[in-house]
Protein backbone atom coordinates (compact mmCIF):
# COMPACT_ATOMS: atom_id res chain seq x y z
CA UNK A 1 0.00 0.00 0.00
CA UNK A 2 2.73 2.88 -0.97
CA UNK A 3 0.21 5.41 -0.95
CA UNK A 4 -0.73 4.96 2.68
CA UNK A 5 3.00 4.48 3.21
CA UNK A 6 3.90 7.94 1.17
CA UNK A 7 0.76 9.73 3.34
CA UNK A 8 3.00 8.52 6.64
CA UNK A 9 5.48 9.46 5.52
CA UNK A 10 4.86 13.54 3.84
CA UNK A 11 2.05 14.02 6.76
CA UNK A 12 1.96 14.32 11.12
CA UNK A 13 -0.05 12.33 12.58
CA UNK A 14 -3.55 14.28 12.88
CA UNK A 15 -7.15 14.57 12.65
CA UNK A 16 -6.83 15.22 8.88
CA UNK A 17 -4.02 12.51 7.87
CA UNK A 18 -6.63 9.76 9.33
CA UNK A 19 -9.10 11.57 7.00
CA UNK A 20 -6.71 11.41 4.15
CA UNK A 21 -6.45 7.89 4.95
CA UNK A 22 -9.96 7.23 5.48
CA UNK A 23 -11.01 8.27 2.04
CA UNK A 24 -7.89 6.96 -0.05
CA UNK A 25 -8.90 3.42 1.13
CA UNK A 26 -12.96 4.32 0.44
CA UNK A 27 -12.80 6.02 -2.49
CA UNK A 28 -9.11 4.94 -4.33
CA UNK A 29 -7.36 1.95 -3.02
CA UNK A 30 -10.90 -0.40 -2.49
CA UNK A 31 -12.87 0.64 -5.08
CA UNK A 32 -10.29 0.28 -8.29
CA UNK A 33 -10.30 -3.64 -9.46
CA UNK A 34 -9.35 -4.81 -12.96
CA UNK A 35 -11.30 -7.50 -14.87
CA UNK A 36 -11.73 -10.74 -13.36
CA UNK A 37 -8.79 -12.87 -13.63
CA UNK A 38 -8.16 -16.62 -13.59
CA UNK A 39 -6.06 -18.01 -10.49
CA UNK A 40 -5.23 -21.83 -10.54
CA UNK A 41 -5.71 -23.11 -7.04
CA UNK A 42 -4.54 -26.78 -5.48
CA UNK A 43 -6.53 -29.88 -6.18
CA UNK A 44 -7.63 -28.59 -9.52
CA UNK A 45 -9.85 -25.90 -8.67
CA UNK A 46 -9.54 -22.80 -10.89
CA UNK A 47 -11.67 -19.63 -9.52
CA UNK A 48 -11.87 -16.24 -10.97
CA UNK A 49 -11.29 -12.71 -9.37
CA UNK A 50 -11.07 -8.77 -9.78
CA UNK A 51 -7.96 -7.74 -8.52
CA UNK A 52 -7.44 -4.65 -6.94
CA UNK A 53 -5.16 -1.86 -9.34
CA UNK A 54 -3.55 -0.35 -6.70
CA UNK A 55 -2.91 -2.87 -3.98
CA UNK A 56 -0.20 -5.59 -3.84
CA UNK A 57 -1.56 -9.05 -3.41
CA UNK A 58 -1.31 -12.73 -4.11
CA UNK A 59 -3.48 -15.88 -4.83
CA UNK A 60 -1.93 -19.05 -4.87
CA UNK A 61 -2.00 -22.51 -2.41
CA UNK A 62 0.38 -21.25 0.61
CA UNK A 63 -2.58 -20.35 2.74
CA UNK A 64 -5.09 -22.95 1.22
CA UNK A 65 -2.48 -25.94 1.96
CA UNK A 66 -2.06 -24.97 5.80
CA UNK A 67 -5.73 -24.94 6.44
CA UNK A 68 -6.69 -28.39 4.46
CA UNK A 69 -3.40 -29.91 6.21
CA UNK A 70 -5.43 -32.18 8.86
CA UNK A 71 -8.77 -31.94 7.52
CA UNK A 72 -9.07 -31.89 3.35
CA UNK A 73 -12.68 -30.70 2.89
CA UNK A 74 -15.25 -32.67 1.06
CA UNK A 75 -18.28 -32.51 -1.18
CA UNK A 76 -21.03 -31.60 1.10
CA UNK A 77 -19.39 -30.04 3.96
CA UNK A 78 -20.84 -27.06 5.45
CA UNK A 79 -17.81 -24.89 5.72
CA UNK A 80 -16.98 -21.65 7.99
CA UNK A 81 -14.59 -19.26 6.77
CA UNK A 82 -14.16 -16.75 9.77
CA UNK A 83 -12.29 -13.47 7.67
CA UNK A 84 -13.17 -13.70 4.47
CA UNK A 85 -10.99 -10.76 2.74
CA UNK A 86 -11.04 -11.09 -0.71
CA UNK A 87 -12.61 -14.31 -1.07
CA UNK A 88 -9.55 -16.79 -2.05
CA UNK A 89 -10.23 -19.54 0.48
CA UNK A 90 -14.22 -19.14 0.31
CA UNK A 91 -14.13 -19.36 -3.69
CA UNK A 92 -12.06 -22.76 -3.25
CA UNK A 93 -14.22 -24.45 -0.24
CA UNK A 94 -17.34 -23.44 -2.71
CA UNK A 95 -15.71 -24.98 -5.36
CA UNK A 96 -14.91 -27.72 -3.39
CA UNK A 97 -17.98 -28.23 -1.41
CA UNK A 98 -20.18 -27.92 -4.62
CA UNK A 99 -23.61 -27.50 -4.71
CA UNK A 100 -24.92 -30.23 -1.84
CA UNK A 101 -22.40 -27.73 0.61
CA UNK A 102 -22.41 -24.28 1.83
CA UNK A 103 -20.18 -22.09 2.85
CA UNK A 104 -20.52 -19.26 5.32
CA UNK A 105 -18.16 -16.44 5.53
CA UNK A 106 -17.56 -13.37 8.00
CA UNK A 107 -15.92 -10.16 6.92
CA UNK A 108 -16.51 -7.14 9.09
CA UNK A 109 -14.66 -4.93 6.68
CA UNK A 110 -16.90 -2.75 4.70
CA UNK A 111 -14.38 -2.38 1.39
CA UNK A 112 -13.34 -6.17 1.64
CA UNK A 113 -16.66 -7.65 1.92
CA UNK A 114 -17.79 -5.83 -1.37
CA UNK A 115 -14.78 -7.38 -3.00
CA UNK A 116 -15.80 -10.04 -1.41
CA UNK A 117 -19.57 -10.22 -2.78
CA UNK A 118 -18.42 -8.87 -6.32
CA UNK A 119 -15.76 -11.96 -6.37
CA UNK A 120 -18.43 -14.31 -5.16
CA UNK A 121 -21.13 -13.46 -7.67
CA UNK A 122 -18.43 -13.60 -10.83
CA UNK A 123 -17.92 -17.06 -10.08
CA UNK A 124 -21.78 -17.40 -9.95
CA UNK A 125 -21.54 -19.23 -6.37
CA UNK A 126 -24.91 -20.18 -4.59
CA UNK A 127 -23.82 -21.75 -2.04
CA UNK A 128 -22.09 -19.12 -0.14
CA UNK A 129 -23.64 -16.94 2.90
CA UNK A 130 -22.11 -13.41 3.22
CA UNK A 131 -22.24 -12.17 7.37
CA UNK A 132 -21.04 -8.35 7.08
CA UNK A 133 -20.07 -9.25 10.70
CA UNK A 134 -16.68 -10.43 12.15
CA UNK A 135 -16.29 -13.08 15.26
CA UNK A 136 -16.47 -12.78 18.38
CA UNK A 137 -17.79 -14.41 21.59
CA UNK A 138 -20.92 -12.05 21.71
CA UNK A 139 -23.48 -9.81 19.74
CA UNK A 140 -21.83 -6.31 20.09
CA UNK A 141 -20.45 -3.58 18.57
CA UNK A 142 -16.37 -2.83 18.48
CA UNK A 143 -13.80 -0.73 17.70
CA UNK A 144 -12.23 -1.52 14.12
CA UNK A 145 -8.83 -0.86 12.51
CA UNK A 146 -9.46 -0.68 8.86
CA UNK A 147 -5.94 -1.52 7.17
CA UNK A 148 -6.63 -3.84 4.13
CA UNK A 149 -4.89 -6.90 4.40
CA UNK A 150 -4.28 -6.74 8.12
CA UNK A 151 -7.69 -5.22 9.13
CA UNK A 152 -8.67 -6.41 12.52
CA UNK A 153 -10.69 -5.73 15.89
CA UNK A 154 -9.22 -2.72 17.41
CA UNK A 155 -8.09 -4.66 20.80
CA UNK A 156 -4.68 -2.78 21.89
CA UNK A 157 -5.53 0.24 22.32
CA UNK A 158 -3.53 1.54 18.63
CA UNK A 159 -5.12 4.32 17.26
CA UNK A 160 -2.63 5.06 14.30
CA UNK A 161 -4.72 4.17 11.79
CA UNK A 162 -8.46 4.18 10.59
CA UNK A 163 -10.79 3.09 13.19
CA UNK A 164 -14.53 2.60 12.60
CA UNK A 165 -16.88 0.35 14.87
CA UNK A 166 -18.19 -2.75 13.22
CA UNK A 167 -21.18 -5.52 13.97
CA UNK A 168 -19.48 -8.44 15.63
CA UNK A 169 -21.13 -11.61 17.03
CA UNK A 170 -20.43 -14.96 18.41
CA UNK A 171 -20.89 -17.89 15.79
CA UNK A 172 -23.19 -19.66 18.42
CA UNK A 173 -25.60 -16.98 17.51
CA UNK A 174 -25.14 -16.38 14.23
CA UNK A 175 -25.79 -20.44 12.86
CA UNK A 176 -28.95 -20.05 15.05
CA UNK A 177 -30.05 -17.16 13.19
CA UNK A 178 -29.37 -18.61 9.69
CA UNK A 179 -30.83 -22.07 10.66
CA UNK A 180 -27.68 -24.17 9.95
CA UNK A 181 -27.79 -27.52 12.15
CA UNK A 182 -24.22 -28.87 11.21
CA UNK A 183 -20.84 -27.50 10.18
CA UNK A 184 -18.13 -29.85 9.01
CA UNK A 185 -15.10 -27.40 9.22
CA UNK A 186 -13.90 -23.98 10.43
CA UNK A 187 -11.65 -21.57 9.47
CA UNK A 188 -10.20 -18.32 11.20
CA UNK A 189 -7.72 -16.01 10.18
CA UNK A 190 -8.78 -13.13 12.34
CA UNK A 191 -6.08 -10.99 13.21
CA UNK A 192 -5.89 -11.92 16.92
CA UNK A 193 -10.08 -12.28 17.83
CA UNK A 194 -9.25 -15.89 17.61
CA UNK A 195 -9.31 -16.35 21.17
CA UNK A 196 -12.90 -14.58 21.68
CA UNK A 197 -14.42 -15.93 18.72
CA UNK A 198 -13.47 -19.75 20.25
CA UNK A 199 -15.48 -18.63 23.39
CA UNK A 200 -18.47 -18.30 21.35
CA UNK A 201 -19.16 -21.36 19.60
CA UNK A 202 -19.18 -23.67 22.56
CA UNK A 203 -22.61 -24.96 21.62
CA UNK A 204 -21.30 -25.26 17.71
CA UNK A 205 -18.29 -27.43 19.47
CA UNK A 206 -20.60 -29.45 21.66
CA UNK A 207 -23.44 -30.30 19.64
CA UNK A 208 -21.73 -30.40 15.68
CA UNK A 209 -18.66 -31.17 16.20
CA UNK A 210 -16.79 -29.83 13.58
CA UNK A 211 -13.13 -29.68 13.05
CA UNK A 212 -10.79 -26.49 13.25
CA UNK A 213 -7.59 -24.79 11.56
CA UNK A 214 -7.02 -20.97 13.55
CA UNK A 215 -4.26 -18.98 12.40
CA UNK A 216 -2.93 -18.09 15.47
CA UNK A 217 0.34 -16.25 14.48
CA UNK A 218 -1.30 -13.01 15.27
CA UNK A 219 0.32 -11.45 18.91
CA UNK A 220 -1.35 -10.51 22.11
CA UNK A 221 -0.25 -9.33 25.13
CA UNK A 222 3.61 -10.02 23.86
CA UNK A 223 2.89 -13.77 22.20
CA UNK A 224 1.04 -15.64 19.38
CA UNK A 225 -2.00 -16.61 19.85
CA UNK A 226 -1.66 -20.44 19.60
CA UNK A 227 -1.68 -21.35 23.26
CA UNK A 228 -4.97 -19.59 24.21
CA UNK A 229 -6.13 -20.92 21.29
CA UNK A 230 -5.38 -24.15 21.84
CA UNK A 231 -6.65 -24.22 25.50
CA UNK A 232 -10.31 -22.87 24.23
CA UNK A 233 -10.76 -25.22 21.94
CA UNK A 234 -9.40 -28.17 24.86
CA UNK A 235 -11.65 -26.43 27.14
CA UNK A 236 -14.53 -27.30 24.85
CA UNK A 237 -13.64 -30.92 25.23
CA UNK A 238 -10.97 -31.22 21.95
CA UNK A 239 -8.12 -32.33 21.23
CA UNK A 240 -5.68 -29.73 19.78
CA UNK A 241 -2.42 -29.14 18.40
CA UNK A 242 0.11 -26.15 16.54
CA UNK A 243 1.35 -27.23 13.40
CA UNK A 244 2.55 -25.54 10.10
CA UNK A 245 5.24 -23.48 11.01
CA UNK A 246 5.01 -21.40 7.91
CA UNK A 247 1.78 -19.95 9.29
CA UNK A 248 1.16 -21.02 12.53
CA UNK A 249 -2.51 -23.01 12.84
CA UNK A 250 -3.45 -24.60 15.47
CA UNK A 251 -5.76 -27.44 14.74
CA UNK A 252 -8.77 -28.66 16.43
CA UNK A 253 -10.78 -32.30 16.23
CA UNK A 254 -13.35 -34.02 18.60
CA UNK A 255 -11.73 -37.09 19.88
CA UNK A 256 -12.82 -40.24 18.84
CA UNK A 257 -14.64 -42.83 21.53
CA UNK A 258 -11.09 -44.73 21.53
CA UNK A 259 -8.91 -41.39 22.03
CA UNK A 260 -11.51 -40.43 24.72
CA UNK A 261 -11.41 -43.43 26.49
Amino acid sequence: MKLLGLLNKIMPDSRLKASAKAWLMNNVLYRLTGAAQEYKLKDGITIRMKPLLLVTHSVGNFHLEGYELHYPIKSGDVVVDGGGFQGVFTLYAAAKVGPTGRVIVFEPDERLYRLLEQNVKVNQFTNVTLVKKGLWSSETTLRFDSRGNTSRLELDGDQDHLITTVPVTSLDSEVKRLGIDRVDFIKMNIEGAEIEAVQGCRDVMSQMSPSFAIASDHIRDGEPTARRVQEGLEAGGYRAFSDYPQHLTVYGFKPTPTEAA
